[in-house]
């Protein structure tokens, strides 16, 4: 049986970068390593490939040239001064972009790897992105800004880490927290198991080092007031516990 695009179901499907070619500009020359990291509760696979070069084989030619080209678009006029570390002011239309962008990015992320136990995504996620192109109320995203490592020649510019957790018990359904770095730029997403009908995610709690990304809301200048120093990533991406809570729709934060 063929396969099928995991977004609408169509075929045939196409190659699609994990990271756009266009994002050879945003970075330093020798700067295309990329450090892909995934955890369950036993397990770790790590490797590092080329940031740019990478392909998977998921999507159809329609969502590849269509909807998912309009995110790179939407992203593309200052997605490389977020990766060079400069100023800038996120609109919520292009915090609802940036979001959106680092979903699909980092679902491209993970499906390099063929672990049954570390997708980042559920299939039921892929028809809701596909349909609303925006992450859902099961996901809340942060900003933030790290300083690159001194000497980033032989280092990964790019990273991407996803551990696995059991939330709010060792029964539930899994949760993810995916966490890009690219540059300056760090985008941290969280994807719970399970949220009933009459629950949504809060967002982050305050952090100096963070701006809320997802939901959406007002305007946002970038970076953050203090840069996360670059030996922290590993503490950021696999944290020990997960700081998050649900709310009733009634304290809901609009998300359009």
């Amino acid at each position: 049986m063929a396969r099928t695009c995991v977004f609408c179901g169509a075929t045939p499907l196409t190659k699609e970068h994990t990271l756009p070619k266009w994002l050879k500009s945003a970075l330093p020359p020798g700067g295309y390593r990329a450090l892909h990291v995934r955890e369950t509760e036993t397990t770790r696979v790590q490797h590092v490939a080329s940031a740019y070069d990478a392909t998977v084989k998921i999507v159809c030619v329609s969502c590849n040239n269509g909807w998912m080209n309009g995110l790179e678009n939407e992203v593309r006029p200052f997605l490389p001064n977020l990766i060079n570390g400069r100023a800038v002011e996120l609109t919520p239309e292009e915090r609802k972009a940036l979001a959106s962008w680092s979903l699909k990015t980092m679902f491209m992320f993970s499906r390099q790897n063929k672990h049954p136990r570390l997708e980042m995504l559920p299939l039921k996620d892929c028809a809701a992105f596909y349909r609303d192109r925006q992450p859902s109320r099961f996901m809340i995203a942060r900003v933030g800004a790290m300083e690159p490592w001194e000497d980033d020649e032989g280092s990964a510019m790019v990273e991407f880490v996803c551990p696995q957790y059991s939330w709010p018990a060792p029964t539930a359904n899994l949760t993810y927290v995916s966490t890009l770095r690219i540059g300056w730029l760090l985008i941290q997403l969280v994807r719970v198991g399970s949220l009933n009908d009459d629950q949504i995610l809060t967002p982050f709690d305050p952090h100096p080092m963070f701006h809320p990304l997802w939901p959406v809301g007002a305007t946002l200048t970038w970076p953050p007031p203090r840069p996360l120093p670059a030996a922290q990533m590993a503490a950021i991406a696999s944290p020990p516990t997960l700081p998050i809570q649900v709310a009733r729709p009634s304290a809901r934060t609009d998300r359009t």
